[in-house]
């Protein structure tokens, strides 16, 4: 009995010192955290590292349709777009064109 319990143990032990290794995510000079605003991450020319679900894209209103051409004001306006028509959005990766139609992505974290 005793020489089959010893090598049992010693099997169990050393694939619970395998299966322990530690996983570590190197963080690079890339790497950030997204503001949360009213609820919904905000991702401005970057993407996120977790996983997530694309739910749908939002147009903004283009050249000339608004009087005030300011960051907060369009992107206030595009995640009023997102919380409309995709309420269960965790995020958005907003699409900003000088001169041109902006757009925001809708996602949804897994």
């Amino acid at each position: 009995m005793k020489k089959v319990v010893l090598p049992f143990l010693c099997g169990v032990l050393s694939v619970v010192l395998l299966s322990a290794t530690v996983y570590s995510y190197e963080i690079r000079k890339s790497t950030a955290e997204a503001e949360q605003i009213e609820g919904i991450y905000v991702f401005i020319d970057s993407k996120p590292v977790s996983e997530y679900i694309y739910l749908g894209t939002v147009k903004g209103a283009g050249v000339g349709a608004s009087f005030n051409p300011q960051y907060n004001t369009i992107r206030n306006s595009m995640l009023k777009k997102v919380r409309k028509e995709y309420s269960s959005a965790d995020g958005v990766i907003l699409h900003l064109n000088a001169g041109g139609k902006d757009s925001a992505d809708a996602i949804k974290f897994k």
